[in-house]
């Protein structure tokens, strides 16, 4: 092969790569968080968002169930599945009925398992878009 038949081979894949990225891009993955009798927060890759009673946090829970600071999910930028935090909470995070600690590790989601803080339950939505 010629070196401008080569120089052409490497062309025409650069562009069909750039064409299969910018596809990636455009199928945005998010987790919709959304507590009962509350606004829903839309989360995605490279982004955290902070759960607790105090109205600075990014999913505020007004109940007195909740800590100030109680939680943070995080998708961290390249990961595949977001993860949620226990910050030493007084009522605790529950995923599946089982209390996360604040020593503990965060725990990936898989998008189908039921969340709690405090009393408050959290229906989380894996999205497309």
């Amino acid at each position: 092969m010629g070196l401008r038949n080569q120089a052409r081979s490497f062309s025409r894949a650069g562009v069909e790569h750039a064409a299969a990225k910018r596809r990636v891009h455009a199928r945005r993955l998010s987790l919709l968080l959304w507590p009962e009798g509350h606004e829903p927060v839309e989360l995605r890759p490279g982004e955290r968002a902070y759960v607790g009673r105090h109205p600075c946090n990014d999913l505020p829970l007004f109940t007195k169930s909740a800590s100030r600071f109680h939680a943070v999910v995080e998708w961290r930028a390249g990961a595949a599945r977001p993860e949620v935090r226990d910050r030493s909470s007084a009522n605790g995070t529950w995923v599946d009925g089982q209390r996360l600690t604040g020593e503990g590790p965060a725990h990936v989601l898989n998008g189908d398992e039921r969340l709690r803080f405090g009393d408050v339950e959290v229906t989380q939505r894996a999205l497309n878009g």
